[in-house]
């Protein structure tokens, strides 16, 4: 332990002189460190999860996710004052959960009603908190101080989160993390392989990708209707 809190100083220290990216030592090696897990870990199994599962399941999977989470994104839409975003997470969380077969089937977005995604992160921009640093956190990756702290609050108010800890049964919350991350992952997966082949720097790609992506994501969308030049629709992996 004491040699890792010695080797996380020496790298938060050396990073201090990079402009613009003040934790870049340690932002760096933490990269480094995800695309190894990526190779070895995640990208297999995010292929195995593309290429058994029939697509209807994976559909499935990824609508009862996405459903799981519309009253979370509710409350912060309400936190932010965006009644509208509210009453249409309200809508599809209502329809979804009774027509949808418990959220399994997209019936409200078939219909034309939109999710509008928010987290604690996009919370406290909108209340006026900074981006601070830029921040590669273990496994999750790109992120910022803000985001940071607002993925803390994400897991801790989570229901699911809640409940799974409230009652011994963590390891639901665990299984729900990574089934929920290889259904976000999967329909961006090759994308992401050939973002890697041609990008002649990756971490400033990504880290790039990742401002430009929440910066408009804090601004509903609002700030560059001409995002998708850089940023195509498929990274949805870095929500």
């Amino acid at each position: 332990m004491k040699k890792f809190l010695i080797l996380f100083t020496f790298l938060f220290l050396t990073s201090c002189s990079h402009k613009g990216d003040p934790l870049y030592g340690y932002n760096k090696t933490m990269f480094t460190i995800n695309e190894g897990l990526n190779q070895v870990i995640i990208f297999p199994a995010t292929k195995a999860y593309k290429f058994v599962l029939p697509q209807p399941i994976k559909s499935g999977i990824s609508n009862f996710f996405s459903n799981l989470r519309q009253p979370v994104y509710m409350v912060h839409n309400l936190l932010q004052a965006d009644f509208d975003g509210a009453g249409n997470n309200f809508e599809k969380f209502f329809i979804n959960s009774l027509i949808g077969v418990g959220g399994l089937f997209d019936i409200a977005g078939k219909e034309g009603i939109e999710t509008h995604k928010e987290d604690f992160g996009q919370t406290f921009a909108v209340w006026g908190a900074s981006d601070g640093p830029y921040i590669v956190l273990p496994i999750i990756g790109p992120s910022n101080l803000r985001d940071s702290v607002g993925l803390v609050g994400d897991i801790f108010t989570d229901p699911i989160n809640v409940w799974a800890r409230n009652t011994d049964k963590k390891y639901i919350a665990y299984q729900r993390a990574v089934l929920e991350g290889l259904s976000n992952l999967e329909p961006n997966i090759e994308t992401l392989e050939n973002l890697r082949k041609t990008s002649p720097d990756l971490y400033a790609t990504i880290k790039t990708v990742y401002e430009q992506k929440r910066a408009d994501d804090i601004a509903d969308g609002e700030i560059s209707d001409n995002l998708d030049e850089y940023y195509p629709s498929e990274y949805e992996f870095l929500n």
